[in-house]
């Protein structure tokens, strides 16, 4: 289930996709996802082909390398070894003092006149967002677990947004959605046992990776 809101999403379109592939039997190694946006497209094909995805959005890209570079969530080993605690717990459980680095804390809350999150659940966010990048920077998670990590924070967001689907405006009160209190959970995508394939995400203009 994909829990990012988000318009023109391929999610239902997948099945029929793949009927296309099998009706004319198209064969190929590599699946082409050029505008890849939440990865749907690919995640549903990355144990058939080598994807190739791009989208010129940041968050498409740590989306998709979060779904194509992992074929089962990770096992964050390092982290659990050192902290002897699920890193999901960890976070969730980790209280934060706000500053000048908390964005979404200082733009988007009532703090800064806006009600996109509680002020609650914009503190633990940015808390959190900032948490995964000094774990990243002191070697406790490896690149895999980093990219995982921040899309598992971008999926959970979107639990807690008061808006109706993008962030160009917020609601004028309170969504019962937004009143919950912010939990990271794992990012949600296919898995599959064995090797992953070697997929390759981009971030650039289509044409530049053909």
């Amino acid at each position: 289930m994909n829990f990012l809101r988000y318009l023109g999403n391929k999610t239902k379109l997948l099945i029929f996709i793949e009927s296309v592939i099998d009706k004319y039997n198209i064969e190929g190694e590599t699946f082409g996802d050029l505008f890849s946006g939440t990865g749907s497209v690919g995640d549903f094909f990355k144990n058939s082909y080598k994807i190739l995805s791009n989208d010129f959005l940041y968050y498409s890209y740590v989306i998709n390398k979060a779904k194509l570079n992992n074929n089962k969530t990770p096992d964050f080993s390092k982290f659990k070894k050192e902290y002897k605690k699920d890193i999901y717990e960890y976070l969730n459980e980790m209280n934060f003092e706000p500053d000048d680095r908390y964005f979404v804390y200082n733009n988007y809350t009532p703090v800064g006149g806006r009600m996109f999150f509680t002020e609650n659940n914009g503190l633990k966010i940015d808390g959190i967002r900032l948490q995964i990048e000094d774990l990243y920077k002191e070697k406790w998670i490896d690149e895999n677990e980093y990219f995982f990590l921040l899309a598992s924070l971008l999926e959970s967001v979107t639990r807690y947004s008061n808006t109706s689907g993008t962030y160009e405006a917020f609601f004028k009160f309170w969504d019962p959605r937004a009143e919950k209190i912010f939990t990271l959970l794992p990012l949600e995508f296919e898995q599959y046992d064995g090797k992953p394939f070697e997929h390759e995400v981009y971030k650039d203009g289509s044409m530049s990776i053909l």
